[in-house]
This record gives structure tokens, sequence and C-alpha cells, in this order.
């Protein structure tokens, strides 16, 4: 498993700071079949397990890593409220999120051919208030570890250090 070594990160930020930490797996978690034959499996889950929040992608990759913390540690999951997933390890609860991230077409599609979208834009030349500027758009949800801060210093960064370049 390439980049395991990031799995151990939390531990070491837990070490130094007690405050929230959130991690994000980018890449498939492996079966427990697979992730048995790891000889470092253990200082992997509790690298992981040292976040307060650790997210995935699909609903099978967080179920792949919950199987594997039940089975080589020992750690129970459970239901929270809101539908929240949670591992408890060593008095402490961890939460698990799945985030399908990406764009869906269809619906950024509807969004730029619907009527509201059109007002808005007419709206905004009409105004005046940007002439000679691009304007841009987003359609975001405002959830956690949706990266729409990250967004907007993309964007800044960008404008930033082009000259409208686009």
């Amino acid at each position: 498993m390439m980049g395991a070594a990031l799995m151990l990160v939390p531990k070491m930020l837990r070490d130094e700071h007690p405050g929230p930490i959130i991690f994000y797996l980018h890449v498939p978690f492996p079966t427990s079949e697979i992730f048995r034959t790891l000889t470092v499996r253990h200082e992997l889950l509790e690298g992981m397990l040292s976040a307060s929040t650790i997210g995935f992608h699909t609903f099978n990759h967080g179920r792949h890593f919950l199987t594997a913390c039940r089975r080589f540690l020992g750690a129970q999951s459970r239901s929270c409220n809101g539908g929240m997933l949670a591992v408890e390890y060593r008095d402490r609860r961890v939460l698990i999120t799945i985030s399908h991230l990406g764009v869906d077409p269809g619906r950024l599609d509807a969004a730029q051919v619907s009527e509201e979208s059109k007002e808005v834009a007419k709206a905004i030349r009409a105004s005046g208030a940007h002439p000679d500027q691009i304007v841009f758009g987003s359609l975001d949800e405002l959830q956690r570890l949706r990266g729409v801060p990250l967004k907007l210093l993309a964007f800044e960064r960008l404008l930033a250090t082009t000259r409208y370049a686009i």
C-alpha cells in the first residue's frame, strides 16, 4: 500500500495537538483479508483512529475499515445521531464519514440552464458593478469536508497569479 505511512499522521498530530483532527483517505481502503497481510496493520489502524473524523469516498471503503478495526483491534462501531458512524476505541469516539467527492454533471448542467441562474447572471450584468471582470459561479454543498474554503483560496490564487489569462 503506497502512502500507508500517511495513515500514521493523525497519531503524530494527536501526540502534539489535542484538538480535532480530520483525516480523509482519498484511496480505497482494502478488505480486511488484504489488510491482514500487512505486518504494521495495528499501527496503521491506530494511527488513523487518532483522528477525530475519518472520511472515505464510498461506503464499501468505510465498511472495510470498520471490519479491520473490529477484526484486528476489537474496536466496535455503531450508529450515531444524524446517521453518522463511529468507532469506539480507547475511550474515544472517532466519527466515520462517507463523502462522494466529485461533480454531478447532470446537476451542474441543470443549474447552468435554470431560469434562476439566468436571472442571477442577467442581474449581475445589468448592475454594472463588475465591468470587464470575470465572475465565477459555483454550485457547492456547504457541508464538512466539502472543500469550499480551499476552492475559494484556489480562485484567489488563480486571480492573484494570472492577469485574467483564462
